[in-house]
């Protein structure tokens, strides 16, 4: 009444976010790179992204329990182990992937992509390391003025 507000309402609207790569990237990467000790309790916990080295690691490590079990089935199967069922289309399946890997190698569009996306994971990692410095520092002079 007047200038007097009597009530508020909130209307609900409804929204459809689109992602570009380079935020999916970043979601991504805050999310799965947390650790598995570390709990969504301080902010320096939610904002940190995994350094590249670190991504790195995590998908080597990742390959390599691929490599390990695909070289264990074929151990197996090499020394006639019968609690290993052998199966040629696995077999084929092996030895089409061991060819094409061999034989691939990246076109320039693919190292085109490959090179655009590490560049993306630069700049969010650079862009985190700003806002939590910028963050600190704002919290410093918070402190310093209160």
């Amino acid at each position: 009444v007047g200038e007097d507000l009597l009530a508020q309402s909130f209307q609900e609207v409804k929204v459809d976010v689109a992602v570009s790569d380079s935020e999916a990237t970043a979601l991504y990467h805050m999310i799965n790179g947390q650790d598995k000790d570390s709990r969504w309790e301080e902010p320096s916990i939610v904002s940190a992204l995994p350094t590249t080295t670190r991504s790195v690691e995590d998908a080597i490590l990742q390959l390599q329990k691929v490599l390990d079990s695909a070289q264990t089935y074929v151990d197996a199967v090499v020394d006639n182990n019968a609690k290993v069922a052998v199966s040629r289309e696995i077999g084929i399946a092996l030895a089409d992937s061991l060819n094409s890997f061999a034989a691939q190698k990246a076109s320039a569009n693919q190292q085109s992509a490959l090179q655009t996306r590490l560049q993306d994971l630069v700049m969010v990692s650079y862009i985190s390391t700003l806002t939590q410095t910028q963050a600190l520092i704002s919290e410093k002079l918070n402190e310093v003025l209160v």
